[in-house]
């Protein structure tokens, strides 16, 4: 594995994981969406903590992005209450 000298954000050996969003991987423009490894920029890319399942990580997909753009739009949370309705939709989680 190497990083590029600008990279600072991440290290070797750290355990990262990207969508592929944006990469070309989902459009099948680029191939690796389904690779163990592959090569892309140190923006798409976030840091997966040692005790989080990388395999519980992938399994929240899409479901994930959307709800954090969403919660990400309303700004600061701190101090403030959220309904969420409507989570079992196609992008909700799936049922218990």
């Amino acid at each position: 594995m190497q990083t590029g000298p600008s990279v600072t954000e991440v290290r070797i050996g750290d355990r990262v994981m990207t969508m592929m969003q944006g990469l070309g991987g989902v459009r099948a423009q680029r191939p690796g969406g389904y690779a163990e490894y592959i090569a892309v920029g140190a923006g798409p890319v976030a840091l997966l903590p040692e005790d989080v399942d990388p395999i519980d990580m992938a399994a929240l997909g899409l479901a994930s992005v959307t709800a954090f753009e969403g919660l990400r739009r309303l700004g600061n949370l701190k101090d403030r209450r959220i309904a969420v309705t409507g989570a079992a939709g196609g992008v909700g989680p799936p049922s218990p």
